[in-house]
């Protein structure tokens, strides 16, 4: 079960995207929240205990929580956050364990959809995307142990991934030699921590971006979205996208 235990009467109240503030003071949080890191690195300190949240991580912050929240990395970090009310006897804040092959970004991506679409059928929707939510957290946790060790022996790996996700030179074939392991031994611990191998990884990441992008509206090209998340041919970028999305990177706010 989840380190916040059983959760009763839920109330999800908002979510959205967000840019980090390279420096933010929080007081007395009005709801609990989920926030899962998009990009970037920010520290979180709690009075009793300094959490640092990393791309693909979610964090648990409980309601009435006081908090500081630093950016720790040079470049822009964004999160997607979900505000809610409920019932949790004597909750702490925590690093979700996440394991097995759950997209917490598509999850969060999705949640967010139902509030930017609203409607009765979405409001449904949300409530069972959240406890999907809920569910493949609480699962992974019973796992924690065993594949946090697993994911410490390729730790080297994941911090190269992380730093270089964007960048269209990135290759996987030498990921293993990172972390002094064979790379079928690497590909099958990669798969049993993240629940999908290290090409696929580092294509969710980048089409959430691209999506994050297209989105927010600041670009002038499918080829300059293209570019910016590690990929130089367009027409493939395009096809990943409506394959990952259902819908061509063109029908967004702008189009090529």
């Amino acid at each position: 079960m989840l380190v916040i235990g059983h959760i009763n009467n839920i109330n999800l109240i908002s979510a959205f995207y967000g840019i980090s503030a390279s420096s933010k003071l929080f007081q007395n949080r009005a709801s609990n929240a989920f926030v899962y890191k998009i990009s970037g690195q920010s520290l979180y300190t709690f009075s009793n205990k300094e959490i640092l949240l990393s791309q693909g991580e979610v964090l648990f912050i409980p309601q009435g929580e006081s908090f500081h929240v630093k950016r720790v990395c040079p470049e822009e970090s964004r999160y997607s956050l979900i505000n809610f009310y409920a019932d949790i006897k004597n909750p702490v804040p925590f690093l979700c364990p996440l394991v097995g092959g759950i997209d917490y970004s598509f999850l969060f991506d999705e949640i967010i959809k139902t509030w930017i679409f609203e409607s009765d059928a979405n409001f449904y929707n949300r409530l069972s995307l959240f406890y999907k939510l809920l569910f493949s957290l609480s699962s992974s946790d019973e796992r924690t142990y065993y594949n946090n060790e697993k994911k410490q022996s390729i730790e080297p790996a994941i911090q190269y991934l992380n730093q270089h996700i964007f960048d269209s030179s990135l290759k996987t074939e030498h990921l293993h030699t990172l972390c002094n392991i064979s790379d079928t031994y690497f590909r099958k611990i990669f798969i049993s921590v993240f629940g999908v191998s290290p090409k696929q990884y580092i294509i969710n990441k980048r089409l959430l971006q691209a999506k994050n992008i297209i989105d927010g509206g600041e670009y002038n090209t499918i080829y300059e979205v293209s570019e910016a998340v590690g990929y130089t041919d367009a027409l493939y970028f395009g096809k990943l996208f409506k394959k990952h999305y259902g819908y061509s990177p063109s029908k967004g706010k702008k189009g090529m």
